[in-house]
């Protein structure tokens, strides 16, 4: 597989920055919550784990 159908199986181009997205994503979970407390039910999945590990971030 060549990088350009990677990038088109993961739907992200070239410019994209897991890091920058990271950080992004925890800014906008960190918005929306604010001081309340989050409840999350893992199953062990990826999203889950996914979402845990931002969570706790």
């Amino acid at each position: 597989m060549n990088q350009a159908e990677k990038e088109r199986l993961a739907r992200v181009g070239k410019t994209f920055n897991a890091k920058k997205y990271i950080k992004e994503e925890i800014e906008a979970i960190k918005k929306q919550v604010g001081d309340k407390k989050v409840l999350l039910a893992l199953s062990g999945g990826v999203d889950s784990s996914v979402c845990a590990a931002l969570l706790y971030k």
